[in-house]
């Protein structure tokens, strides 16, 4: 399935959510310098059971006019900076695997939005 959203991401909110993927390796050092630690109540951090792979295109609040790239491969997810790439505004992302919960995907990923 395909999240899909106008707004962008609140860049704590998110970095704490990629940060507890189930994966071994996480690499969002481009965003880590913007975030600030959230406390361990926040929710939606165990909603990514099932996903074997996920890739897109987000951005975040105070950015929205440089993409990030998001991708994540079994035990490895990655975000880069696309600085200078046109982009669209909001998120695209693509999620792929089995047993999935795609509504708890995505009210994790929509708690994760700018207000």
């Amino acid at each position: 399935f395909v999240y899909r959203s106008t707004g962008a991401f609140d860049v704590e909110k998110l970095v704490h959510v990629v940060n507890r993927l189930p994966v071994t390796f996480v690499d969002v050092s481009c965003l880590e310098a913007a975030a600030e630690p959230l406390p361990q109540t926040f929710e939606g951090t165990d909603a990514f059971k099932g996903v074997v792979r996920s890739k897109g295109f987000f951005h975040v609040a105070g950015n929205e006019r440089s993409p990030y790239y998001w991708s994540h491969a079994g035990r490895i997810m990655e975000v880069t900076l696309k600085a200078g790439m046109p982009s669209r505004a909001g998120q695209e992302i693509v999620f792929i695997g089995s047993g999935m919960d795609q509504d708890r995907i995505m009210r994790a990923l929509d708690k994760c939005l700018a207000k």
